[in-house]
C-alpha cells in the first residue's frame, strides 16, 4: 500500500507520525476512527499530511489538534483517562530510540510544555540514553544548549571517547579546580585530571585565564596550521658551453693537397692520432696545432 506524503513516496504510517512528532499508534488510532466515522474517508488521498504535520508540531497537544483537523470529536474525560498514561509511556519509549527523538524530549522539557513533575520524570528516562544526549550536546544546533543544560543538571559523565571528541573543537573552554577538570565547553567532565589532557591541548594557544571562587576557567584556541617549509635546493651549477671551433674547409683542402697520405699518416702516428681518411687525420692534426 502506498500514498503520497508531500513529494516523497512512503509506505508506512510511522513516517507520518515521525513528521508530526507523534507516536505512530496514536496516528493509526485516529485514522481508524476517521474511517469508522466517515465511510468514504480515504486517509491516503483526502488528507494533506504534509501541511498538517508541519503545522501541528508547534502545538502542545498535537493529538488534539490533529483530531480537530480530521473532524473527529474530542474524547471524553473517561476515554482520555483510559490508557492515556500507557500511550504516553509508549511514545516516550519510542522517542528514546533515536537522536531525533531525544531532541524532541529535550524540547518538551526546556520549552515549558510539561509540569515540574513530568519534567523530572522525563529527565530520569533520558538518563537511560546518555550517549544520545552527549551526542546532541557535541554536534547539534538549537537543541545543543538543551542537551548541555540537561547534562549539567543531571551530572552525566561523558565517556573517554566523548572527551576526545570535545577536545577536537577549535575553541576550548576548560574549567578546572585543584588539578581536576570540572567541565569542557560547559559539559561536566568528572574524574578527569588536568594532566590527562596536556597532550591534547599542546596544539592550542591559551587566550585568557580567569580565577573564580570555584575554580579556574581557561580559554584556548587552536594554533593556525603552518605551511610546510619548502626545501631550498642548491642552485645548479651552470657549466660554460664548450665552443667547438669549426675548421675552415679551404685550409683543410689546402693541407690535404700539400701532404701525401704517407706524410699525414706518419704525423698522425707521432701525435697519437688514429689512422683514417687523409682528410680526417689532417683535421685532427690542425686541432692539435701540429699543422
Amino acid at each position: 500500500m502506498f500514498f503520497i506524503f508531500g513529494e516523497v513516496l512512503v509506505s508506512d504510517i510511522k513516517k507520518i507520525a515521525s513528521e508530526c512528532g507523534m507516536h505512530w499508534k496514536i496516528v493509526e488510532k485516529l485514522i481508524k476512527q476517521a474511517e469508522k466515522r466517515f465511510p468514504e474517508f480515504d486517509w491516503q488521498e483526502d488528507v494533506d499530511w504534509y501541511t498538517h504535520c508541519s503545522e501541528i508540531r508547534d502545538y502542545g497537544d498535537r493529538e488534539k489538534e490533529l483530531r480537530r483537523r480530521l473532524k473527529l470529536p474530542l474524547e471524553t474525560e473517561k476515554e482520555m483517562g483510559i490508557g492515556l498514561e500507557q500511550k504516553r509511556e509508549e511514545e516516550i519509549a519510542w522517542l528514546l530510540g533515536t537522536k531525533e527523538g531525544v531532541k524532541e524530549l529535550l524540547r518538551r522539557i526546556y520549552k515549558n510544555e510539561l509540569t515540574k513533575k513530568q519534567k523530572e520524570e522525563l529527565k530520569e528516562k533520558i538518563l537511560n540514553r546518555p550517549d544520545l544526549a552527549t551526542l546532541i550536546a557535541l554536534y547539534d544546533g538549537k537543541e545543543q544548549d538543551y542537551a548541555k543544560r540537561f547534562l549539567a543538571e543531571m551530572v552525566v559523565a561523558p565517556t573517554r571517547k566523548d572527551v576526545k571528541e570535545l577536545l577536537k573543537a577549535d575553541t576550548l573552554k576548560i574549567k578546572s579546580s585543584r588539578g581536576w577538570i570540572k567541565s569542557i565547553n560547559n559539559i561536566p567532565v568528572p574524574s578527569l585530571r588536568s594532566v590527562d589532557i596536556m597532550k591534547d591541548i599542546m596544539d592550542y594557544t591559551l587566550v585568557t585565564s580567569e580565577t573564580l571562587p570555584d575554580g579556574t576557567i581557561a580559554i584556548y584556541t587552536r594554533k593556525p596550521a603552518l605551511e610546510p617549509v619548502k626545501e631550498i635546493l642548491p642552485k645548479e651549477e651552470i657549466k660554460p658551453v664548450e665552443v667547438v671551433s669549426v675548421l675552415p674547409v679551404a685550409k683543410i683542402d689546402e693541407l690535404v693537397t700539400k701532404y701525401s697520405y704517407a706524410e699525414v699518416a706518419k704525423m698522425a702516428k707521432e701525435h697519437n692520432i688514429r689512422s683514417g681518411t687523409k682528410m680526417k687525420m689532417v683535421s685532427e692534426l690542425i686541432e692539435k696545432k701540429v699543422l
